[in-house]
């Protein structure tokens, strides 16, 4: 049997070991370089939302400059969908950023936390009653318990309404949880509200809001599901056609009985006329940008002031 020279073996071995080591080294680099890679684009795509971001706020801030346009021009007695502010806003494309706004009027929808200061037994209150309208629209099984446990999570004492719910009864469920008993930040918390349902939740949501403050309807610019709500008997077909009529106004409405006379008498609840309005005080600015990968919406609540200042009270992100 013909045997190798010692040399020759410990050479081998040697060249092996140099190879693996080789080996070993490329892959660390390769590693490396893919992770360095991944943190790379990490970073950028950081940037880039960091940037489009900051073109959003940009975006607010040209919102807010339409609103005080408007108010120089029409004043603040009238807000309505033919004005400037309420038509979609395509902005300048900038540094390949694409920029597009709507804003919307707050007060076109229920403002959940009108229901605050509510006194128990007070079931004729004229938002008590919109509520309870909008909750049967929505499929709502019993909507004067939900209104109640509503108006509970929203009072500030401990004192079950009937059929509503305090902290006993969350705190007794699968995953407890407590009452807020302050107004509302979001409407998402109506979701928590003992007796609401996702489907319900899913057909109320788009007629509702929180607000931070007691704020009348905009006839101006509430849609068919609203004006349900605020009047009984009040079918679809009806609120249609009276939504085109108020549109055709080119100047609005500038006073609610200029609707409100197009009602049949028996749709016309007690105190609507603290109910309901033909301006507004609070705004969304729904804001998209798009910059290279990087999407940001933001959805940003303007409120404005009795002297006509304006301020964000309020900022929220989303998917696109």
């Amino acid at each position: 049997m013909r045997r190798f020279p010692a040399k020759n073996r410990q050479q081998g071995i040697a060249l092996v070991t140099a190879l693996l080591v080789v080996a070993l080294a490329t892959i660390a680099a390769v590693e490396m370089v893919s992770r360095q890679q991944l943190d790379i684009r990490r970073v950028q795509n950081v940037l880039a939302r960091e940037q489009a971001y900051s073109y959003a706020i940009g975006a607010e801030l040209w919102a807010m400059h339409t609103l005080k346009e408007k108010l120089e021009q029409d004043g603040p007695d009238s807000d309505h969908l033919q004005q400037a502010w309420a038509q979609p806003i395509v902005l300048p494309e900038f540094d390949g950023a694409q920029l597009q706004m709507q804003i919307y009027d707050a007060q076109a929808r229920f403002n959940l936390n009108n229901l605050h200061d509510v006194q128990p037994g007070d079931t004729n209150n004229v938002y008590v009653q919109q509520f309870i309208r909008l909750l049967e629209l929505a499929g709502a099984e019993d909507p004067p318990q939900i209104a109640n446990a509503t108006m509970d999570w929203l009072d500030p004492d401990m004192e079950e309404r009937p059929g509503g719910a305090e902290d006993g009864t969350y705190t007794q469920l699968e995953q407890p949880y407590r009452t807020a008993n302050q107004p509302m930040a979001s409407v998402s918390e109506l979701r928590l509200v003992y007796g609401m349902t996702p489907e319900i939740y899913q057909q109320i949501e788009p007629y509702i809001i929180a607000l931070p403050a007691v704020t009348a309807v905009n006839l101006n610019t509430a849609q068919a599901g609203v004006l349900m709500g605020l009047f009984p008997g009040l079918n679809q077909q009806l609120a249609e056609q009276i939504i085109e009529q108020r549109n055709a106004r080119e100047d609005g409405l500038t006073d609610p009985n200029e609707l409100l006379q197009l009602l049949p008498p028996q749709s016309l609840p007690d105190n609507i006329d603290e109910a309901v309005g033909v301006s507004s005080d609070f705004y969304i600015a729904d804001i998209r940008v798009e910059l290279g990968p990087s999407r940001v919406r933001l959805r940003s609540l303007i409120q404005r002031s009795a002297t006509g200042e304006l301020r964000v009270i309020s900022r929220s992100q989303g998917p696109l």
